[in-house]
């Protein structure tokens, strides 16, 4: 038989359909990183021939109208890449290996713009083939808030997009996970697919994917990727925290609830190391065992974060009703101290914090964190640093950010050290009548990013992607 012939039947057969899909309703996805290549066992050894790219098209994600699937086919086994040029934002997304069907996801897009998709399959030989798709993205669902940015000093900010949760409990709108540019822009979104609209929601990017903790007592902790797949459900009730064991893959760190756990007729908030895999508790830590509070009363722990020691050897446990900070080493369990107003450290009352939450130990091995206020001594938030001498037992202020005028956040805040010595605070409000505000501020307490959610929509954490995950960033 004519070659020329064998090659062309060859090239018939290899025109499969693709499919695609997204969201957290459990439709998959052929993604370039582990979507099956159905024609594997087709011989397609046949270097001389050049790479030819067909049947090029962009199918929008179906949950995310800022992102999509390019996809296309080529006649032998080639590399994936596309380049997006929407203008002011260029970006580089490349696949793994080489293959016959070819389907990348793009996200990171923004609202309306008007995008070229140019796909290039390189051969195992050498040659490359390149073709080029538009498609415009958006519109924004029409229940997701609109942000204004108030100061955006673009100069000045630390570069990167910011992760934070989005709840209202006032319309049972479900909660929305969402990525913001330095813009103010929304460059991606996910919503939760049930009816929970989520509360104290911590969200991390972790090597496992997206993790979703503390979001409501009727919801479960999950772990997504960006195309908004399901990898993992808990059926157990995180409160607050969910954060990724150093070193440990598939185990976080999480708090909990015992009902009357330590047999004073109240329920207890515990520290627990869970297992994803098994979905087990392999580590428990229940602060009434070590420690006996001043005052017993209904939610008298109220525990709400977790940070790790940079040794990893210790961790530190945040009590809200408490106004307390307590460092534990792990995993022995041991308590070793405790700071704030039941603890054992002397410090000024210009120290004195309340209600905190977040508290994260510094690259200088200072404690930042997000100090509530307590209406019924002051009714101001801010962000605050101090010190601690173990030899002395003292600790004081050595830096702290008040907006003026005041925000007053009592019941959310998250306060984050940034690369660049700026800090990410989130003054969050659980409140009709009242914005939310995720301000960015420089060593000298100048802001350089500040952006106010609408009213109704409170925000409990936010996290400052250096790196934002969209393939390589050219320009943005």
């Amino acid at each position: 038989m004519n070659p020329r012939r064998i090659c062309c039947l060859i090239f018939i057969a290899l025109l499969l359909p693709v499919a695609c899909g997204g969201g957290d309703s459990g439709t998959p996805a052929v993604n370039d990183q582990a979507g099956a290549d159905t024609t594997a066992d087709i011989s397609t050894d046949i270097p001389d021939v050049p790479v030819v790219i067909s049947n090029l098209l962009v199918i929008a994600h179906p949950a995310n109208t800022l992102a999509a699937y390019v996809e296309w086919e080529t006649n032998v086994r080639a590399s994936s890449a596309v380049a997006v040029d929407c203008g002011d934002y260029q970006a580089l997304v490349t696949g793994e290996g080489t293959r016959l069907e070819h389907s990348v996801f793009v996200m990171g897009l923004f609202d309306g713009a008007a995008c070229t998709f140019t796909a290039t399959s390189t051969g195992e030989n050498g040659s490359e083939d390149s073709e080029a798709v538009t498609f415009t993205a958006g519109p924004l669902p029409e229940n997701l808030p609109v942000p204004e940015l108030k100061i955006g000093a673009l100069d000045m900010v630390q570069p990167g997009w910011t992760m934070f949760n989005l709840s209202n409990t006032f319309d049972n709108v479900p909660l929305y996970v969402v990525l913001v540019d330095s813009k103010g822009r929304y460059r991606w979104f996910h919503q939760r697919s049930g009816p929970f609209t989520g509360l104290d929601t911590d969200l991390r990017a972790t090597s496992q994917g997206i993790s979703i903790g503390g979001v409501s007592k009727k919801d479960m902790s999950s772990i997504i990727d960006w195309e908004g797949h399901i990898l993992w459900e808990g059926d157990y009730h995180n409160h607050h925290e969910f954060l990724p064991v150093p070193g440990k893959t598939g185990r976080f760190f999480g708090l909990t609830t015992f009902k009357d756990g330590c047999g004073w007729g109240y329920d207890v908030q515990v520290m627990v190391e869970h297992d994803l895999e098994s979905n087990t508790h392999v580590w428990e830590w229940v602060l009434c065992e070590h420690w006996e509070p001043p005052v017993i009363g209904k939610d008298w722990s109220h525990l709400n974060t977790i940070d790790v020691f940079p040794d990893g050897d210790a961790l530190i446990l945040s009590s809200r009703q408490q106004n307390t900070l307590f460092k534990i080493s792990y995993p022995e369990g041991e308590l070793l101290w405790a700071l704030g107003q039941a603890g054992d450290f002397a410090f000024d009352s210009d120290m004195d914090f309340f209600h905190q939450h977040a508290p994260e130990i510094t690259p200088d091995g200072t404690i930042l964190l997000f100090d509530n206020g307590l209406h019924v001594d002051r009714e101001w938030s801010r962000a605050l640093e101090f010190s601690y001498d173990l030899e002395t037992m003292t600790a004081k202020k050595v830096w702290e950010y008040r907006p003026q005028p005041d925000i007053y956040a009592p019941v959310w805040g998250d306060s984050d050290r940034l690369p660049n010595g700026d800090t990410l605070i989130v003054f969050g409000r659980w409140d009709a009548q009242k914005h939310s505000h995720i301000i960015e501020v420089n060593p000298a307490g100048i802001e350089v990013w500040h952006l106010v959610l609408p009213k109704r929509w409170g925000v409990y954490r936010a996290q400052r992607f250096v790196d934002p995950p969209a393939g390589q960033i050219l320009t943005d």
